[in-house]
This record gives structure tokens, C-alpha cells and sequence, in this order.
């Protein structure tokens, strides 16, 4: 069994997209309670948008419908970095 990382989630391909103003890709990402609670620290010092780190990565698997390879970013949610923080 792999070892858990943390948060994550993914962008896929849009396959729904309508026009050229749709976005490319979706997804969702999931945040722990321990970023959740750095963004409310971040609007309690005045933070109006505050921030989460994101890393992604991109990867490929096989369609299970049509077998043709498809494309994805894997990501992975993380505390706002601050330097010297």
C-alpha cells in the first residue's frame, strides 16, 4: 500500500467544454483542516483572497471506454509558503 501525502486532487480535460471561454479542464483539490485554518489566519491579518500553495504534475492514463491515452495534472495542496516562516 502506498503511503498517504497529504491533500490532493487533479485537473482532467474538459470533455464538456462549450466554447472557447470554457475551461480547458476540472477538478477539485482537497484541503485539511490545518490549511483551512492557515486561511482564516490569513483573513484575520487582513488577507481580502488568501492562499494556498499548489504543486501539480502532469500524467497520462488509458480511457477505460476507448483505451486512447488521456492527460491529467495530479496536484497536491499545501500551507501558504512564507520565507523565513
Amino acid at each position: 500500500m502506498s503511503e498517504y501525502r497529504g491533500p490532493k486532487g487533479s485537473l482532467m480535460i474538459n470533455d464538456y467544454r462549450k466554447s472557447d471561454n470554457s475551461p480547458s479542464h476540472r477538478g477539485s483539490v482537497q484541503l485539511t483542516k490545518e490549511i483551512l485554518q492557515d486561511c482564516a489566519k490569513q483573513m484575520k491579518e487582513g488577507e481580502e483572497f488568501p492562499t494556498i500553495e499548489l504543486a501539480g504534475w502532469s500524467k497520462s492514463y488509458n480511457d477505460r471506454n476507448t483505451g486512447e491515452p488521456r492527460n491529467f495534472i495530479s496536484i497536491s495542496a499545501s500551507k501558504k509558503y512564507v520565507k523565513g516562516g
